[in-house]
């Protein structure tokens, strides 16, 4: 087994998350890096409700292996102590599916891992991940007051190559 790395490359079907720091660029360039870099890029928001960003995934370099899992990694924390939720999500052609909600009141940065299924069911294919989107949900219990931030965010493909097949050849007379 071998794992492949897919990070935000672009905007996904819908970006709601309130703010992002600093507030230039786009919101899939606060979360994309290899290493996190806490709180030099970040979402955040001070909504009561859950908002939710998708982003797209760089292309993926797999072919024929066969995909075991897709784990979604995401890097985020609480503000002063303040309540925070986080919510990891997979998109695929309209569906999603939808990791556990995690509250934490930790202002130091953490990185937490969800395995998730297919959206819309089945097994996962190598053609499934030129569209798949990874998303989070965050939300706050002040709202109005101190943030939850979210500072990266990424998906490993699990997977594993199909052993070479043995081909015997007979020459018949």
């Amino acid at each position: 087994m071998a794992t492949e790395v897919l990070r935000p490359d672009g905007a996904g079907d819908y970006t709601n998350i309130a703010s992002q720091y600093p507030a230039s660029t786009a919101h899939w360039d606060k979360v994309d890096e290899a290493v996190a870099d806490d709180d030099t890029t970040y979402l955040l928001t001070d909504s009561a409700t859950q908002q939710k960003d998708a982003f797209t995934l760089g292309a993926s370099a797999l072919t024929d292996e066969t995909i075991n899992s897709v784990t979604v990694f995401y890097v985020a924390r609480s503000h002063v102590g303040e309540k925070a939720r986080f919510q990891p999500f997979l998109r695929l052609s309209g569906s999603e599916t939808t990791g556990t909600e995690i509250d934490t009141t930790s202002t130091t940065y953490s990185l937490r891992s969800e395995a998730l299924t297919k959206p819309g069911g089945g097994a996962w294919a190598v053609a499934d991940l030129a569209d798949l989107q990874v998303c989070i949900g965050v939300w706050s219990d002040s709202p109005g007051g101190y943030s939850p931030h979210i500072t990266q965010i990424y998906v490993s493909v699990d997977y594993s190559v199909a052993a070479a097949g043995r081909s015997y050849g007979y020459i018949m007379d």
